[in-house]
């Protein structure tokens, strides 16, 4: 209160001198001998009123900004007349206890005429005072309805961020599964090497990180262990290279981004056949953008030219969508000489946390 209570009094200060100096500069081009301190001495009983009143003018435009418009056009219409009644009679009482000419009058006469000479000027003020707090009032509110909305936002965001995921990680797990689980009869010690580079993947995988992203470096190391148990499971009719350019390691991207990708490679292009296949993923950074590229040479897209995308796929587009809006690409088509090209295209962001390495 009393920080409020200073700055109304040093603004109505100000303001007194301001208009004081320039009420004495103006006489003085006029030709009119008027020393600065008569002219201060006027302002001071213009302004002292305004600056005693205004916190209660102030306190009635927010009492008013809360109740019915008829109320408060009610509420205005009488704390202005008071406003300018009580402002003229202190007007007046200051200018009958500091008069600025040598004719002394009444007391009475002096404030009754401030009264009804000011009556107008007050109102006025009054009014300026509230269209000052109902728009500072107003600004206040605009900027506390934005920041509720982007809350409102990210949380809508996260929320959807948390059902993707959550979606996701059992899709991933259930199908890694049926590979170890196809091992256990084929071939149970690979099975059981298996199973140990699942434990590593589960880590990865269902690890609990707020915002969902992590390094391309871990992202890689991820999808290797994923790969080698792929291979456990197709032995020879599955290969996979990676070509990951250095200096796109350290670029920031979603959590189990490529491994859905590979998946729908191995699942749609290289088991429905008996003969080899070959995976190859390609990253690298090109300027300010990421390309990812994963390309099969297994049976290709069906005749039709279209792929029903599973929950691996599906979840991915929603991730991209929700992590970068309209600011990415990925693409699913036929390969050049047969099989089949997945594309992505993201924003490069460098990793400015430097998580180190290995934390998967």
């Amino acid at each position: 209160m009393a920080r409020w209570a200073a700055i109304d009094l040093a603004c109505w200060a100000a303001l007194t001198m301001i208009v004081a100096g320039q009420s004495w500069v103006s006489a003085g081009i006029s030709g009119n001998r008027v020393t600065f301190s008569d002219a201060l001495v006027d302002q001071i009983e213009m302004w002292v009123p305004c600056a005693l009143l205004a916190p209660l003018a102030v306190l009635v435009a927010l009492r008013a900004r809360v109740v019915g418009r008829q109320r408060a056009i009610a509420i205005h219409a009488g704390a202005a007349i008071g406003f300018a009644l009580v402002g003229g009679a202190i007007m007046g009482l200051l200018e009958w206890a500091l008069p600025s000419t040598e004719i002394q009058r009444s007391m009475w006469t002096v404030v009754g005429r401030d009264v009804v000479g000011g009556l107008t000027s007050f109102i006025l003020i009054y009014g300026l005072i509230v269209a000052a707090v109902q728009a500072v009032a107003y600004g206040r509110e605009s900027r506390e309805r934005q920041v509720a909305a982007a809350r409102l936002q990210r949380e809508l965001a996260e929320a959807r961020l948390d059902a993707v995921t959550t979606q996701l990680q059992p899709h991933f797990l259930f199908n890694t599964l049926n590979a170890v689980a196809a091992l256990v009869r084929s071939d149970p010690t690979q099975a059981e090497r298996t199973i140990a580079r699942l434990s590593d993947l589960l880590r990865y995988a269902l690890a609990s990180v707020d915002d969902g992203l992590t390094t391309l470096h871990d992202e890689v190391r991820f999808l290797t262990t994923y790969v080698e148990i792929q291979r456990a499971r197709f032995g020879e009719r599955l290969g996979v290279t990676m070509a990951v350019d250095p200096a796109a390691e350290r670029a920031v991207v979603p959590r189990l981004l490529l491994q859905p990708i590979v998946e729908n490679a191995i699942r749609h292009g290289i088991s429905p056949r008996a003969a080899p296949g070959h995976i190859a993923v390609q990253v690298r950074r090109e300027g300010d953008q990421l390309r990812i590229a994963v390309r099969d040479d297994g049976v290709g897209l069906p005749a039709s030219g279209s792929l029903r995308e599973g929950v691996g796929l599906t979840a991915t587009r929603a991730r991209l969508r929700q992590e970068y809006a309209d600011d990415h690409e990925f693409t699913l088509g036929p390969a050049p000489g047969g099989g089949t090209l997945a594309t992505l295209r993201i924003p490069f962001r460098p990793d400015r946390d430097a998580r180190p390495e290995g934390r998967a």
